[in-house]
């Protein structure tokens, strides 16, 4: 199998910038469940620590995804389909639990959205670098 390495650590910030792009788009755009206002450190912080989160995920998982995957294909299967489909799980659940409207959940596909853009442009940086 592959090693995590062979899926660059720089992975990690570009899908976390892209992650944190997106929440402030629906943070400050959509104003959907937003904390921008009041605590704008706090929702930095979640927003940026999220993403390396996210980073690190996919560093570490996303060597496992199949080589003969097109850039697309590679993004969509994992952000669309691991990441995704956990994130929207946990987005369903949660207005359950707390007292958020379901409209929030929307937010979480724009998640996604953004997961998905930050994997394909890490992957089509290393293609370019590396062409297979």
């Amino acid at each position: 199998g592959r090693a995590h390495g062979e899926t660059g650590a720089i992975a990690i910030p570009i899908i976390a910038v892209l992650y944190l792009l997106g929440r402030y788009l629906v943070d400050v755009v959509f104003g959907i469940h937003s904390s921008y206002e009041t605590a704008p450190l706090m929702t930095f912080a979640w927003g940026a620590s999220m993403g390396l989160w996210i980073g690190l995920a996919y560093w570490l998982l996303g060597a496992g995804v199949k080589r003969e995957y097109s850039l697309i294909q590679h993004a969509l299967w994992f952000g669309g389909a691991l990441f995704g489909v956990n994130w929207l799980l946990f987005a369903c659940f949660t207005p359950l639990i707390v007292d958020i409207p379901w409209v929030d959940v929307l937010a979480h596909g724009i998640d996604i959205v953004f997961v998905v853009a930050g994997i394909a442009i890490y992957q089509g940086m290393r293609q370019g670098v590396q062409p297979r």
